[in-house]
């Protein structure tokens, strides 16, 4: 047999691709019922696992051996289980074959354990392909990540496939050690240069736009010239002068995002462009942003989505980044009111929630992101109906993932001075911590409540069209919802994040 490794390993690769990959059908010639081959599978990688362990096989991939085989039996024995009716005779024969007496351990805990180490192995080696963890505080999100998504994907029987759960759940740590290197770095580095670093962004969305934003920056880095402040981010200081609502760069399509547009900051202050550091500073957040960029809008299952499900990724992907930047810019003015004055934002708490403060977390460019990796291009479109009210379940799902984010993360944000919700003045008059939790929370009720019903006005259309695409859409949306739950529950016991 161990002459036969090579061919072996090849068949056990293409059988677990077939289970992993969507675009693979898992089914048989012959046989109606779809357990078959599922059965066929998990008796030839028992088997081979069991050769292995006899030390037949020993030049098979330990990767193979170690993450995917096991990941793809505990998923065929999770869905087999999970679509029993509650009167399979399947869950009587044992005990009616042979009386067994009841054990109080039920095996949560390995499975758990299981199906964390094997994506876990996949999201270490992309850990530090792009963020290295030099001065970087202990990544608590790591280890959680895998049993929040499979957690999720099972008890709401989504089914989906395990290539596009690892895909998005290493988005989701890219999402954390963005949100790291921006507060830990660009926040110390370029502080002072802010506006630039938008410029540098917008610039990687344009054609050829990126060369030109570069070199002007760091042309003006050499001269060590003075600059205005002419960034925007949508708040200003109480006793500024009166804001202008000009921007050099308004949005191309048209939406009022408070993620750099629409706003400015109030009375220009000058900003020496250091000459020495700055290019340096620069060029590494090029480079980052270069990386996260093609690693997102340039995976192979996203440049065969759909045109419509691309362009809403550029979007989200845009604001995700500005926002960030202008997270920043905010939370200095938020920190270091004047004295005489408390921080007076231009915006109200709702329009900030909805541009900016949902933009930040990521949550839209994380279901941006998923929808592209379900999507195909020869998918039936949907609806127009059907597609607003996908485009209004994902708004309220983000205005929910940043108030559970803010509800339980309000301490670490004052005491590292980052904006959160309660810092605005609809909850100036409240002292009390708790107390501003507590008025929050049925806000937080409210945008799930609205997720509800946008999720089972969906169901109703999907329903009435019978599209396949909604179908796999609505799905996708349940999925999320319920995974922002699980992140929820856990924030409220423990602060997962690099900074938690």
């Amino acid at each position: 047999m161990t002459s036969y490794g090579p061919q072996i390993e090849k068949l056990v690769r293409y059988i677990t691709a077939a289970w992993c990959d969507r675009d693979l059908v898992f089914a048989d010639k012959w046989n109606v019922s779809e357990f078959y081959p599922i059965m066929l599978m998990c008796d030839c990688l028992v088997r081979l696992l069991y050769h292995w362990d006899q030390g037949h096989l020993l030049h098979i991939s330990e990767e193979l051996i170690t993450e995917k085989v096991p990941l793809v039996l505990w998923q065929a024995l999770m869905q087999t289980l999970q679509r029993q009716n509650h009167n399979d005779l399947q869950s009587l024969c044992v005990g009616w074959a042979e009386g067994q007496k009841p054990q109080v351990y039920d095996g949560r805990q390995d499975q758990n354990n299981l199906r964390t180490g094997c994506f876990l192995g996949g999201l270490k080696r992309a850990r530090t392909a792009m963020f290295d963890r030099k001065g970087m505080k202990k990544d608590n999100y790591l280890a959680f990540t895998p049993s929040a998504v499979c957690c999720a994907n099972n008890l709401q029987r989504a089914f989906i496939k395990t290539d596009i759960l690892h895909d998005f759940m290493v988005l989701i740590m890219r999402v954390y050690q963005w949100d790291e290197y921006m507060e830990h770095d660009v926040a110390k580095e370029l502080v002072s240069n802010l506006s630039e670093v938008k410029e540098v962004i917008r610039g990687i969305f344009k054609p050829d736009g990126f060369k030109r934003n570069v070199k002007r920056a760091v042309a003006q880095a050499k001269g060590s010239v003075h600059t205005s402040e002419g960034h925007t981010n949508g708040h200003w200081k109480g006793n500024s002068a009166q804001p202008s609502n000009e921007d050099p760069h308004p949005q191309s399509n048209g939406h009022h995002n408070g993620a750099g547009n629409g706003h400015v900051n109030g009375a220009a202050e000058p900003i020496l462009v250091h000459k020495t550091t700055f290019p340096a500073a620069l060029s590494s957040l090029k480079d980052r942003l270069q990386s996260l960029m093609s690693s997102i809008v340039h995976h192979p299952r996203v440049l065969v989505a759909t045109a419509y499900d691309k362009q809403q990724l550029h979007y989200e992907l845009r604001e995700c980044l500005l926002a960030h930047v202008t997270q920043i810019m905010d939370s200095r003015q938020a920190t270091q009111p004047d004295q005489d004055r408390d921080w007076l934002p231009q915006t109200s708490y709702h329009t900030w929630l909805r541009t900016t403060g949902s933009s930040h977390r990521c949550a839209l460019l994380s279901l941006a992101y998923l929808l592209c990796l379900m999507s195909r291009e020869q998918k039936q479109a949907l609806m127009p109906e059907e597609t607003y009210v996908v485009q209004y379940i994902c708004m309220h799902l983000g205005h929910k993932a940043r108030l559970e984010n803010d509800r339980a993360s309000y301490a670490r944000d004052k005491r590292e001075g980052d904006l959160n919700s309660l810092d605005f003045p609809e909850f100036r008059h409240v002292s009390s911590e708790d107390d501003r939790k507590t008025h929050l929370a049925p806000i937080v009720d409210y945008e799930r409540k609205c997720c509800v019903a946008g999720i089972e006005t969906l169901r109703e259309l999907q329903a009435e069209h019978k599209s396949p695409g909604c179908e796999e859409v609505l799905t996708m949306l349940e999925f999320y919802l319920f995974l922002t739950d699980i992140y929820n529950d856990v924030y409220v016991m423990r602060d997962i994040s690099c900074s938690g």
